[in-house]
């Protein structure tokens, strides 16, 4: 799925400097808020404000763009023209006889500069440079954070990766994956810089970010919403395991009008218009529960 065309939540910025326009406000920049009020550790003061920034540019700058870069192009359509046009022109080796393994190689390695340039370079040419533009900012950014933004950027790029081989390298990759890293990874980094992590913060993370995947579902065409309801009572009822009856409350209440909402998703009103008029209750929920963890 092309960046173009990809309906998405949330990623308000991104190195591109692609604004978002759709009214879903949901995305990886309340899962940073939400991740360090879960911390605990917070503090008004500029080393803090330094963190927060430099999480903010990782999640919604590099792994946004690096997944828009790599998951969401189509390295397809210009894979498939390998070895459909004939090589023009091949430079041999001194001495090379024809059909031996040197001149294999030589006609194999200007069948592959043809194919860059001719195919490759024209269509997605960019997204190789952002790739690797976005690797390396990211690295740096982990680097000052510290080894646990290193991993969890390692981590990150390896569910980039598995969006590309999933999704068959169509560009359109599946939206739990996109959720991953949008919301759970977001989450669990902007936790980690601040505090070590805990299990309670790092299930939240997860359930918030199955709902979120079922609203990328839900915007894409989806038609059920019993994943988004579901994994929004698991929170709840992981804050009552936690003794935290009032919260565990709040945020049961905050999925009630959601469920008002889903007869009207189901006549055919859409995923978008559903996401968007649920959002603000999803939105306050995440917020409760990671004020109860912290």
């Amino acid at each position: 799925m092309s960046t173009q065309d990809t309906p998405e939540i949330g990623q308000l910025v991104r190195l591109d400097v692609t604004l978002r326009g759709s009214g879903l406000w949901l995305g990886p920049i309340w899962a940073i808020l939400c991740g360090i009020i879960a911390s605990g550790g917070w503090k008004w003061n500029g080393a803090s404000l330094l963190e927060g920034v430099l999480v903010f540019f990782l999640v919604d700058g590099a792994w946004a763009t690096l997944w828009a870069a790599a998951a969401e192009t189509d390295w397809a359509t210009p894979a498939q023209e390998w070895g459909r046009s004939e090589v023009t022109s091949a430079r041999a080796l001194p001495y090379t006889q024809p059909n031996t393994p040197g001149d294999r190689a030589m006609r194999w390695l200007a069948h592959t500069t043809q194919w860059w340039r001719e195919h490759l370079r024209p269509s997605i040419g960019s997204a190789v440079s952002t790739i690797l533009l976005c690797v390396a900012f990211s690295a740096a950014l982990s680097a000052v954070l510290g080894w646990p933004a290193v991993a969890l950027s390692a981590a990150g790029a390896a569910v980039v990766q598995l969006g590309v081989v999933v999704g068959r390298g169509t560009g359109r990759p599946l939206p739990a994956l996109k959720a991953t890293l949008d919301i759970g990874l977001a989450w669990l980094l902007a936790h980690v810089v601040f505090a070590p992590l805990t299990a309670p913060s790092a299930l939240l993370a997860a359930a918030f970010a199955a709902v979120y995947g079922t609203g990328l579902t839900l915007v894409e065409g989806g038609r059920r919403a019993t994943l988004w309801n579901a994994a929004q009572f698991a929170a709840a009822g992981l804050l009552v395991l936690m003794r935290q009856p009032v919260a565990a409350l709040a945020v049961f209440l905050m999925v009630i009008p959601q469920m008002l909402l889903e007869p009207a998703l189901r006549r055919g009103m859409g995923g978008a218009w559903f996401v968007r008029s649920t959002q603000a209750w999803l939105m306050i929920a995440m917020l409760i529960a990671a004020i109860a963890v912290s």
